[in-house]
């Protein structure tokens, strides 16, 4: 999923041009970037079945690809 202080009207527009397959939430009154101290973006956080943190990648330089992040869940 991804999580964007910006309106959902805007969200599901980028959804659309960018054929972004997973679901994209708005988080305007911060209360998900508090809760997971996201002071940069993006930021990209993995979090295992029990919703405990896996990993926290921020910036746009990932430092392993989507399959090897996903291995960490």
């Amino acid at each position: 999923m991804g999580v964007s202080f910006e309106k959902l009207d805007k969200l599901q527009e980028f959804k659309a041009i960018k054929n972004i397959p997973f679901p994209l939430y708005n988080d305007q009154d911060g209360k998900f970037t508090k809760k997971y101290q996201v002071d940069d973006y993006p930021t990209m956080i993995g979090l295992n079945k029990d919703r405990k943190i896996a990993f926290i990648e921020f910036g746009n330089r990932p430092t392993k690809n989507l399959e090897d992040f996903l291995k960490l869940l």
